[in-house]
């Protein structure tokens, strides 16, 4: 589903298809590649949709996966149309500052932003930074246990998959504050936050931020289920900043939850000065690690569903930062209301997920991937958009309320089946053949 309605351009101008000639404007980018993965959105967009040639500088943190993608695009390398660059801080300073450039292209944080920006002088820079995410989960009559355990269990799955070091990782849950289900879904996403295996904490700058949000008032460390197994036998409960890892030296964080938040409270973003170690940063300064954080606003469950959608989404523009993704939960009934379509149509953000992650936006090159026209705090520009429209403010995905996909973008209990899922994933990827979706479905629901 793709909305393509800007507010700030001639409502004639919607839903157009530009031409490949006027969409790919040509020219030259330079290309300072993400940290946390290696999938060359960046590049694949530049090269193939706007016809320019790229330079392109990978992370250092992913730098050792830089032969890989070489190799992959040998064929383009070798004809001029793509060089790599390989360094540190250093090199991708020269290479913002080159005159011949038409785009700079980043997938990084707000402060590296902010130091390439005098860098790159005149030259436009298509940002793609981060954001407090929300995930609004909304009252009505299809909540049951069944819907509740899954839906907790991949919300977990989307919070500490990469260790939480992904720009569109769920951190500010909003829910109604008298919810009937409100406890089980908390105590549902407690199990789940529990049984995952854990991430390496890898990304720099992930410590100190992880300790930062560990020393805020209310922090409440979630034991996972390996811990208290090892607290049973007589072991050492791990320090709250830490836990062990299944991953050689690289420590892994632990998951930091705070609860009760109440959404009434003034916000940093409009303005307020919080109290030292408020809990409420949260909702303005992305972690970027494992933390998350439950909102309850008033609601009354006489109060119509919608009506909530619609308060939840004001809180999640006014009061948290950025404007990357949105995932709001809700039946298909609820959904499928014209109101619905018009709230989502006009929210601010600029990927949203209506029982889905967000995250699926990234791998499909039809969608967008970029913070709202506008709202420069999540950055500036997209990636994406092979449909090449015009006009484009938003992408959104939707999935049924009860969805078997989301099976495969959930918590698994062991490191070792979670192995296996992913592995069969990519065969059936590879080999999209009945053999293999077999054993895709095998490994997923019977763990063999």
């Amino acid at each position: 589903d793709g909305d393509n309605n800007n507010n700030n351009n001639d409502k004639q101008s919607t839903k157009l298809q530009a031409t490949y000639e006027s969409y790919a404007v040509g020219g030259a980018a330079g290309i300072l590649g993400a940290g946390n993965y290696d999938f060359p959105a960046d590049i694949l967009t530049e090269l193939f949709i706007k016809g320019r040639t790229a330079v392109y500088k990978p992370n250092p943190v992913v730098q050792k996966s830089a032969p890989v993608l070489q190799h992959i695009f040998a064929p383009l390398i070798e004809r001029g149309f793509l060089k790599f660059v390989i360094g540190g801080a250093a090199v991708g300073s020269a290479l913002v500052q080159q005159s011949v450039l038409d785009e700079i292209v980043l997938t990084g944080s707000v402060h590296t932003f902010e130091k390439i920006q005098p860098l790159a002088g005149s030259t436009p820079i298509c940002a793609e930074l981060g954001a407090v995410n929300p995930w609004i989960i909304v009252p009505g009559p299809k909540w049951n246990k069944g819907s509740i355990n899954a839906h907790a269990r991949a919300l977990a799955f989307a919070k500490l998959v990469n260790n939480g070091h992904v720009c569109a990782a769920p951190q500010a849950i909003l829910v109604a504050k008298d919810w009937k289900w409100r406890s089980a879904f908390m105590e549902r996403l407690r199990y789940w936050l529990a049984q995952h295996p854990g991430s390496p904490a890898f990304y720099p700058g992930s410590d100190e931020s992880h300790a930062h949000f560990a020393q805020l008032d209310g922090a409440e460390q979630v034991v996972p289920e390996q811990q208290k197994q090892q607290a049973k036998r007589g072991g050492p409960e791990a320090p709250l900043q830490r836990r062990p890892s299944l991953f050689g030296q690289k420590s892994q964080h632990s998951i930091i939850l705070f609860t009760d938040l109440d959404g009434s409270s003034p916000s940093a973003k409009e303005g307020a000065k919080l109290p030292r170690n408020s809990n409420l940063e949260v909702l303005t300064r992305e972690a970027f690690c494992p933390v998350l954080a439950e909102v309850a606003l008033d609601y009354s469950e006489s109060q119509d569903p919608v009506e909530f959608l619609r308060k939840a989404v004001h809180y999640a523009e006014t009061k948290l930062f950025g404007s990357l993704t949105a995932t709001l939960l809700m039946d298909d009934k609820t959904a499928r209301r014209p109101e619905v379509d018009q709230i989502i149509a006009d929210m601010k953000f600029g990927v949203v997920g209506v029982n889905v992650y967000p995250t699926f936006c990234y791998s499909l090159p039809q969608m967008i991937w970029g913070a709202f026209p506008g709202q420069t705090e999540s950055g500036e520009g997209f990636l994406g958009n092979c449909g090449m429209y015009d006009n484009v403010e938003k992408g959104v995905l939707r999935a049924p309320f009860f969805w078997i996909g989301r099976r495969l973008l959930s918590v698994e209990p062991s490191a070792a089946r979670s192995q296996k899922v992913f592995r069969r994933m990519a065969q059936y990827k590879m080999k999209p053949n009945l053999l293999n979706q077999t054993k895709l479905f095998s490994a997923l629901f019977l763990g063999v």
